[in-house]
């Protein structure tokens, strides 16, 4: 049996017998196209996977916001346990990015506090938008962090107001944000990242305090959101 999140493919068989599997997909309702399908293209994933040096990795999708739902404990327990953790985010049809995080999304013994600043490494890429082609983003030793939330608790922003589930990169990535917080899903988030810490050829915006962002905008709806997990391939 495949682990839980692993991608099944769609039926196959040689030409000579494509006509006789037509008829069977049909007689039990099923289709040769995937349903869900991958942010992801496969160059795509490959460009991300060398951007994160691990050779030969074994990539596993861990959650799926389109087919698991976009509640923070279900991706919270998806993920638990596991190591070198690739976001992947689209805003809309045009913006598509995420993180690395090489190291685990761990939750806090207590659900209703949070882990507080753990150091890891963590880089941005984008895939579509601001960049016209995979775009690595590497960051200050400063924003090599995350901070997890339980699953009753909230993040909390410099002046103490709860606010969301998640932030990775020191705060440049909230997930599960709101005013107050955190939000009722983890489609509700904020990316932004300092101008000079963005490579030649961005192409979006940079507000007044002198930040871009890899989304549409600072403050954005993800409209999906995926979790892989990079290994090495035994």
């Amino acid at each position: 049996i495949a682990p839980r999140g692993s991608r099944v493919r769609a039926p196959t068989a040689p030409p000579s017998n494509q006509h006789q599997l037509q008829v069977d997909l049909q007689m039990y309702g099923l289709q040769t196209a995937d349903i869900y399908t991958p942010l992801m293209l496969p160059h795509e994933m490959q460009a991300v996977i060398e951007m994160t040096g691990k050779e030969n990795a074994k990539t596993e999708l861990l959650f799926k916001s389109s087919r698991d739902g976009k509640t923070y404990p279900t991706m919270l327990s998806s993920v638990k346990g596991k190591s070198g953790l690739l976001v992947a985010m689209q805003d809309g049809h045009t913006h598509r990015f995420g993180a690395f995080i090489d190291g685990e999304l761990t939750p806090p013994d207590d659900p209703t506090q949070s882990t507080g600043p753990c150091d890891v490494s963590v880089f941005f890429y984008a895939l579509s938008g601001p960049y016209n082609a995979p775009t690595k983003i590497d960051l200050p030793k400063e924003y090599q962090l995350v901070d997890v939330a339980g699953t009753q608790g909230a993040l909390k922003d410099d002046n103490h107001v709860p606010r969301a589930n998640v932030w990775i990169a020191g705060g440049c990535l909230w997930l599960g944000i709101a005013r107050p917080g955190p939000a009722a899903d983890l489609s509700s988030c904020c990316q932004w990242i300092d101008k000079e810490h963005l490579p030649a050829g961005y192409r979006g915006r940079i507000n007044w305090q002198g930040s871009g962002t890899l989304a549409q905008s600072w403050d954005f709806e993800c409209t999906e959101m995926e979790v892989w997990q990079l290994g090495q391939d035994r």
